[in-house]
């Protein structure tokens, strides 16, 4: 699962509840700079994320299928501001 962050990074304590709040186990975070020493930070957090049953989310299968099952379905975006 991948976040994108301007202002900095996220707090781990305030986002992890989320995603467990969904069923999820987080497993590992990895943050990426996007913008190098620039003013305007921007990151990317990509969470290792495991199912309810302990098992990997086949997110990737899930995209393809839902974007066979219906034309219009699109991309979801989320942004976390804090």
């Amino acid at each position: 699962m991948r976040l994108y962050k301007v202002g900095g990074k996220i707090r781990l304590s305030d986002f992890v509840p989320t995603l467990e709040s969904l069923g999820l186990q987080v497993v590992e975070e990895v943050p990426t700079d996007l913008l190098h020493d620039q003013a305007d930070e921007r990151f990317l957090h990509d969470f290792g994320v495991l199912g309810a049953d302990g098992r990997p989310l086949d997110v990737e299968g899930r995209a393809r299928a839902s974007r066979t099952a219906s034309p219009r379905s699109g991309a979801a975006s989320a942004r976390w501001t804090r």
